[in-house]
């Protein structure tokens, strides 16, 4: 894993500046550093309030500034993983009605395949019962508290079988949005392999 855990600290005006900056390495640069002082700290110290607090501010403000940084990294990056779960965290906050949908009508889906995978990805991804928009909120902040003070790649795997239960449950109305929650599921399936490895740069 590159060295990428020097300290930074960045007014808002100079992080918009170097967001909009053109050089590709700087940002690369910036990118990972961010994420990995992120983690770094928080995982050093998982402090019960500095949890909630990220957790909650996530949840009402975003971190759209640093997450744009991290956009435009390789999903086989920390930066790259740790915008792929702000985007989950975020459409299960701000899209609770459409995820309980999506969730109920995957487990239904899956249930009934021939495959049938509902009982694992069910299990792995722990919305607790009844599926409503308020356990689903639950489970997005335990994903992003579990990415920042449990083990990283359970939090992965179990943000990737969220998704694909999502996915499942909006094939038919949505394939586009389908699609994309299957390549967000192999992405943190990949990473979590590369985390265990210790090769997630």
């Amino acid at each position: 894993m590159a060295d990428f855990h020097k300290p930074i600290t960045l007014t808002n005006q100079e992080l918009e500046q170097l967001i909009g900056a053109s050089d590709p390495k700087l940002i690369y640069e910036l990118a990972h550093r961010t994420a990995h002082t992120l983690i770094s700290r928080i995982r050093e110290n998982p402090d019960e309030d500095v949890l909630k607090r990220i957790t909650e501010y996530s949840a009402e403000h975003g971190l759209e500034a640093i997450a744009e940084l991290w956009s435009h990294s390789s999903p086989k990056t920390l930066p790259g993983t740790l915008w792929r779960i702000y985007n989950l965290h975020s459409f299960m906050r701000k899209h609770q009605k459409a995820a309980v949908d999506y969730y109920r009508r995957g487990l239904e889906l899956a249930g009934s395949s021939s495959i049938n995978l509902s009982g694992v990805d069910e299990l792995v991804a722990g919305v607790a019962e009844p599926i409503s928009p308020e356990n689903i909120s639950a489970t997005a902040d335990q994903i992003l508290r579990g990415v920042f003070s449990g083990d990283f790649s359970i939090a992965l795997v179990r943000a990737a079988a969220f998704c694909r239960l999502i996915a499942k449950g909006c094939e038919s109305s949505a394939p586009r949005q389908s699609a994309n929650f299957e390549v967000l599921a192999r992405d943190l399936e990949v990473s979590a392999r590369l985390w265990d490895k210790g090769e997630l740069d």
